[in-house]
């Protein structure tokens, strides 16, 4: 098996000549604040909030029909009674 061995002299002209040619690249403050932001609402807690308030907005829905539907029949009993 072939060792390459760089010398420090070697490893400094390297990251130099990296230095010289290579800019960092300085990306946009929006995007990584955006990202950032979709990062934390993706959380498991945020998804189990929304299905936690979806099933009681479903919940909500059944009661006040079953409300709806109980008060429809008193009105039909009420007046066959008549």
């Amino acid at each position: 098996m072939i060792q390459l061995l760089l010398s420090e002299a070697d490893l400094k002209a390297l990251e130099n000549s990296l230095r010289a040619n290579l800019h960092p690249i300085e990306p946009d403050q929006k995007f990584i604040r955006e990202l950032a932001h979709d990062l934390a609402d993706a959380s498991i807690h945020y998804r189990q909030k929304r299905i936690s308030q979806a099933l009681l907005l479903i919940t909500g829905g059944l009661v006040i029909g079953l409300l709806i539907f109980w008060i429809g029949r008193g009105f039909m009993e009420g007046e066959r009674a008549d």
